[in-house]
């Protein structure tokens, strides 16, 4: 997922960085974003969370210190494809659900596949309806 139509809310930046492979990168914007991903059992979980989108980037950066802040949590456990790799993530109930990583032995990173959301584009029209009654720019 790397496009900014996730995003709810976000800011212009203009951080440069060194990525993968000594690549000099460049994020054009961060903030919160929403998408819809799928958990271990195979049932949609929404998801909304920080993170900063690269253009040139073939996925959005997601922030681990904003879902842990958030009282989430990240899991590494043995072999990529041990099953064991993932997001415990809190439902609106208090319950936590685990989204698996998706291991990308080319790039050797973990991947989260996310979807677009009807409810991520519904609470976008209200961030930005509330941004213009507040005088401020979408």
């Amino acid at each position: 997922m790397n496009t900014d139509e996730f995003y709810l809310a976000s800011k212009e930046s203009n951080v440069s960085f060194t990525g993968i492979g000594g690549h000099k990168e460049t994020a054009k914007k961060h903030g919160i974003w929403a998408g819809l991903c799928t958990d271990k059992d195979g049932k949609d979980f929404h998801f909304c969370s920080f993170g900063t989108y690269v253009p040139t980037a073939g996925a959005s950066l997601l922030s681990v210190g904003q879902l842990v802040h958030n009282g989430n949590s990240v899991q590494h456990e043995g072999q990529p494809d041990s099953g064991l790799h993932g997001m415990w993530l809190k439902n609106r109930a208090g319950d936590r659900q685990f989204i698996p990583f998706e291991w990308d032995s080319e790039s050797n990173l973990w991947w989260v596949k996310f979807r677009k959301s009807p409810l991520a584009f519904s609470l976008r029209v209200q961030v930005t309806n509330q941004q213009r009654e507040h005088g401020a720019s979408p």
